[in-house]
């Protein structure tokens, strides 16, 4: 029997009208464009429809296709690779100037890729350019980097500078003009009149949407940098909070359903009106090793820009991630790293601290290791492990971190180790006073016959899903908050609720040991409450599997511990973080690691 091919009605890429299925696979347009198939490519299709005067849609993609070979160019000759596959798929969105999300993880050429637009676009199109990182060092790698790149000019800002050329960077910045600029997102809170002062950045480049976020008035600092004006932006954020509204109400059977969809639609036309008459804006790219951002502001990027910020990822990582459990985590970790030798990363958990930091690395130097403490922003320990002057760095698992986010060595870093799962610990009445915790143990509570949890529960979720804002009952709880209606409401029952959980999973804890895994937390008999990081795990054991010469290295990543529960909890966050089905941990014994 014959083959059937279909008919697309509106998919022909040059006059948007139907074409045939056998058409598009070839990538040809509609037999009224092009009568006869043309071989030869993009170049010579297009050439032929533009003999014929049909040169329609199609000069778009003829003309992306060019910039692409230009950039790709551009891109080999100035950081001497070629682009791979996924920055080649980014590339072609960038260069079509969308304003997007590059979820990925870490050590997959997110920014070299962007460090390569920036400098591209700046010297190139004399476009001014704003590149934000999280921290200061981070800072000086972009600059390093961009500079390695570019022939234009590329300012960056740094506390550390000294005053005479912290004044000059002020001054660059201030008077705008085409380059790059990188700074802190600190110094988009802190200096935010400076950048405003230059003029429209055309792109804007966020390394880590997470510290962006941290102040929720940069996404309206973003916003306006890239051309918006301040009542659009004012519009689109009541449009997402109403709608979020609108979400909860027809969850909860509210009454308030109607009028709240007719502020919706208001509030949309309003949004379509003001982007009708703004003309064009400038691009927003963001980089993110997770796409999990917190807050609801970064919905606003959708309104206006058309993209949203969360999304999946298959996390690329060629790690073995094992955990080893110990009576003495720090003995076996010493152990370990000994075993290993060269090439070692320490991430000493945050419920350690820094006390803990100092001592191992003593340990490790006694065992003959030469040793870096990164404690602080000073780029000295990372300089220093990258020449080989030291076998093994030290420092502590936080987000932010110098040596968790500062290091890009697939040469040199080989094994993460973790001394303790990644996490927080917190007084358990300090705790608990997050509603959305609080709603996941009164949860298992009650499935375990604790008398009043179902109850609170219940109350519970329901004020939770009317709150436009959950996260700020704690302070509220607190009494930092001045609170009215039902936040009020929320905090005087989250106090009541966690007393009658904390009391409970104290006395669970002492029955099972001394620990608890539940609700995706570690509770401890002794008061306090661990909260695993799986962002932090993700960044951190990401140091040692990066891209490097068309391949990811393979690395070692393993957790010592004491107990199992702070493991499983870690891993148990990291599938509900990253939408994925993270391996299970691989447990090993001293001997097997090496």
């Amino acid at each position: 029997m014959k083959e059937i091919m279909g008919v697309y009605r509106g998919f022909c890429p040059n006059c948007r009208g139907a074409v045939s299925e056998e058409r598009l696979l070839e990538g040809l347009p509609c037999d009224r464009c092009l009568p006869r198939p043309v071989g030869g490519g993009l170049e010579r299709i297009a050439r032929f429809l533009l003999k014929r005067g049909r040169l329609m849609g199609f000069y778009w993609i003829w003309s992306l296709q060019r910039e692409l070979a230009e950039f790709e160019r551009f891109f080999e000759e100035r950081v001497g690779l070629r682009l791979w596959s996924a920055q080649r798929s980014w590339a072609k969105r960038l260069l079509r100037r969308e304003s997007l999300a590059i979820i990925a993880p870490t050590g997959v050429g997110k920014s070299t890729l962007l460090s390569a637009y920036a400098a591209y676009r700046a010297e190139t199109g004399g476009w001014r350019v704003l590149y934000l990182v999280p921290t200061e060092n981070l800072v000086r790698q972009a600059y390093e980097r961009i500079s390695s790149i570019s022939r234009g000019r590329v300012v960056y800002y740094s506390s550390r500078l000294s005053e005479r050329l912290r004044s000059e960077a002020l001054e660059a910045i201030r008077s705008g003009g085409p380059g790059v600029y990188i700074v802190t997102t600190g110094f988009l809170s802190r200096r935010y009149e400076y950048l405003r002062s230059g003029g429209k950045f055309e792109l804007v480049i966020v390394d880590d949407v997470d510290s962006l976020l941290r102040s929720s008035r940069n996404v309206e600092r973003v916003l306006a940098l890239l051309g918006f004006p301040d009542d659009l932006i004012v519009s689109a954020l009541k449009l997402v909070e109403f709608k979020l509204k609108l979400y909860r109400a027809l969850a909860s059977g509210s009454r308030r359903v109607e009028d709240l969809q007719v502020r919706v639609a208001e509030l949309e036309e309003a949004v379509r009106r003001g982007l009708s008459s703004l003309g064009s804006q400038g691009q927003l790219v963001i980089a993110s090793a997770t796409g999990r951002p917190r807050g609801y502001k970064h919905l606003v990027f959708r309104e206006l820009l058309d993209f949203e910020v969360g999304g999946g990822s298959d996390y690329l990582r060629n790690i073995l991630d094992s955990y080893l459990i110990c009576s003495d985590p720090y003995k076996c970790l010493v152990d370990v790293a000994e075993d290993l030798g060269d090439g070692v990363i320490v991430f000493v958990s945050q419920r350690h601290g820094k006390e803990a930091a100092r001592r191992l690395a003593g340990e490790l130097e006694a065992r003959g290791l030469r040793v870096a403490l990164a404690l602080t922003g000073s780029r000295r320990p990372l300089e220093m492990f990258a020449s080989g002057k030291v076998q093994a760095l030290v420092g502590v698992a936080s987000r932010y971190g110098v040596i968790v986010r500062g290091i890009d060595l697939p040469q040199r870093a080989k094994y993460a180790l973790f001394l303790g799962a990644p996490g927080v610990r917190l007084r358990i009445e300090e705790a608990l006073l997050n509603p959305r915790r609080l709603l996941r143990i009164l949860d298992y509570a009650a499935s375990q016959g604790v008398e009043r949890a179902s109850l609170y529960y219940e109350r519970l979720r329901h004020i939770v899903e009317r709150l436009p804002d959950p996260s700020l009952v704690p302070a509220a709880a607190k009494g930092k908050l001045r609170a009215e209606g039902l936040l009020t409401e929320a905090a005087k029952l989250v106090k009541e609720a966690s007393e009658v959980a904390s009391s409970w999973l104290l006395e669970e804890a002492k029955a099972r040991g001394g620990v608890l895994r539940v609700g995706g937390i570690v509770v401890e008999s002794w008061g306090y409450v661990v909260v695993p990081d799986a962002l932090t795990y993700i960044q951190a054991s990401g140091r040692t599997s990066r891209l490097y010469k068309g391949v990811m290295t393979f690395g070692l990543s393993v957790v010592v511990d004491s107990s199992e529960e702070y493991v499983e909890a870690l891993w148990e966050k990291l599938r509900w973080s990253t939408g994925t089905i993270f391996t299970p941990f691989h447990k090993v014994e001293i001997g097997e690691v090496k």
